[in-house]
């Protein structure tokens, strides 16, 4: 097997066209649009096919960075092509099961955009992730990536790649728009040495990978006129109180608008009277909390801090804390405590870097217990990959708060293996807490009957003799938990519910549910609700 090799992709003679009818013309901003794509070579990390790492400048534009990423993404192929197989490839399209076949001297590669993690996608107040084996004709949108690549003498000669997206109509089968990019790249000729004319300069190179990455949104109006564009909006939406289309859409122009303003302009928006409607409504209150953006927190903090909105508003704001899909560094450094560890939560792959934090915080019992739940829960978008020991020790430690115990095991059953397997049957048959062993007997009694299509993975995996002890009792006295999918033609619905009592109390320590929507080949998270914790003196 061949070592990593670092090499490097240069664009020269960059033509970017459009075209009208038969007639292909020059962009008219093809010049600049040119420089920018042939200013910086891309250095990139190959082993046996795949692009492992790539070494971008820190001065090259988003853009054209993610074009290069896509030009090397139909680079990359895998050595499963000599047997013919499966494999998970990471490329700017996300992190995607990816099959090869072999066919003579072509190597096809196909891959079910549905079934990708990591993809971008715009920003939305609501979260969904694809069903796992949906149907196409379940899906809104069905998207997929067929490429050709053929090889002379074990080099990759030529690749061919169409990615598709085909938009439906609800209840209209075989009925939508479809749309296709192609890509065309060929090997003209190979040399035999190349001498590097200067020396790499690496002061301004970091590490990235082929994922695609979003650019932060551009600013093409001046900061004046931004506000003014908002004030616009809100003054339409103050002369339109009613629940209608017109305002829905305007709403929606208000959130995607306050995403372009800085922080320092919202809040003289916010202080002006432009923002402020006679009555109780208050669009741009409203809108904050799907705002998502760095700007948009800080002006929620400085509006609870003031004391500015009421208390139903001021929970509004701190529950769209914990939704916030990527939290920049600005927005963690703008709150404190618990609500930090959610937003770590909401990271992902960033959160991974900081497990060692995360466990010393969830382990020392000298933290308040709500920030050790907050760092449990923080685990629940940091990969598999990463070490979840803590999470097991937390589960099997039969001295340990009874909520610590139970947040933890969820958490670890987020990332199951048969090693976990083991250990929770082990800890189940040996428990000693009757509220643990309640809660996880009817976890697992609730899995291995579960309708819901997100679960079937865990539900597959399930020795059948895991749950040989019984801990069932009363609904109101010991922590239970329950799964339930209702079904329609249209959609399903699954609730999930959590209740925890403590041994020293008959009052619930914490309720927790959760509704998800099964539509159109997409799972969407309507609601994510608990209690606060109550903790007694003992």
């Amino acid at each position: 097997m061949k070592s990593p090799v670092s090499l490097n992709v240069l664009l020269q003679d960059v033509q970017i066209k459009t075209t009208a009818g038969s007639k292909d013309r020059l962009h008219k901003e093809n010049g600049s649009l040119r420089e920018a794509l042939e200013q910086h070579p891309l250095w990139f990390c190959y082993h046996n096919g795949k692009i492992l790492k790539i070494f971008p400048k820190g001065s090259e534009p988003i853009w054209a960075l993610n074009i290069k990423r896509g030009i090397l993404s139909a680079l990359q192929t895998s050595l499963v092509a000599t047997t013919n197989g499966s494999v998970e490839e990471v490329d700017v399209l996300g992190k995607c099961p990816t099959r090869y076949q072999q066919k003579g001297p072509l190597l096809l590669k196909t891959k079910d955009l549905n079934l990708c993690s990591h993809r971008f996608s715009g920003m939305t107040s609501l979260r969904s992730i694809a069903l796992p084996n949906a149907p196409p004709d379940q899906q809104l949108i069905s998207s997929k990536l067929e490429c050709v690549q053929k090889f002379e003498e074990g080099i990759l000669a030529e690749s061919q790649c169409i990615e598709s997206h085909l938009t439906t109509s609800p209840g209209r089968k075989g009925s939508g728009v479809k749309t296709q990019t192609r890509m065309a790249m060929k090997l003209f000729r190979t040399e035999a040495e190349i001498t590097a004319h200067e020396r790499v300069d690496t002061k301004d190179i970091y590490e990235s990978s082929l994922l695609y990455e979003r650019e932060k949104t551009a600013r093409w109006l001046g900061k004046e006129d931004e506000v003014v564009v908002v004030s616009k909006i809100l003054q339409k939406l103050c002369m339109n109180p009613r629940a209608d289309s017109e305002s829905a859409n305007l709403f929606m122009a208000l959130v995607f608008e306050l995403r372009l303003l800085s922080a320092g302009a919202l809040l003289s928006l916010w202080q002006g009277s432009s923002s402020k409607c006679q009555g109780n409504w208050q669009p741009l209150v409203d809108a904050l909390p799907s705002c998502a953006t760095e700007a948009c927190v800080v002006l929620m903090k400085e509006m609870i801090v003031s004391e500015e909105v009421d208390e139903d508003k001021m929970e509004s704001f701190l529950w769209s804390l914990s939704f916030i899909p990527e939290p920049t560094a600005g927005t963690i450094d703008a709150l404190a405590g618990e609500l930090i560890l959610k937003a770590i939560g909401n990271a992902g792959l960033a959160a991974a870097r900081l497990v060692p934090v995360l466990s010393s915080c969830a382990m020392l019992k000298s933290n308040p217990t709500e920030i050790r739940l907050a760092a449990i829960e923080a685990f629940r978008r940091v990969p598999c990959a990463a070490n979840h020991a803590t999470l097991v020790r937390l589960y099997q430690a039969y001295n340990e708060d009874v909520e610590i115990r139970i947040a933890s095991y969820l958490m670890a059953m987020k990332c199951p293996s048969e090693q976990l397997f083991h250990q929770v049957k082990w800890t189940l048959q040996e428990e000693k807490s009757s509220q643990v062993g309640s809660f996880v007997w009817r976890h697992l009694s609730e899995l291995l009957e579960t309708d819901d299509p997100l679960k079937q993975h865990l539900k597959n995996s399930l020795p059948n003799d895991i749950i040989d002890k019984e801990f069932e009792g009363e609904t109101w006295k010991f922590s239970s938990y329950s799964d339930v999918t209702f079904h329609s033609a249209a959609a399903s619905t699954n609730i999930e519910a959590q209740l925890i009592f403590s041994p020293e109390s008959f009052i619930p320590r914490s309720i927790a549910m959760n509704l998800t929507i099964h539509a159109l080949g997409r799972a969407i998270n309507l609601l994510e609700a608990s209690s606060p914790p109550k903790h007694t003196d003992s």
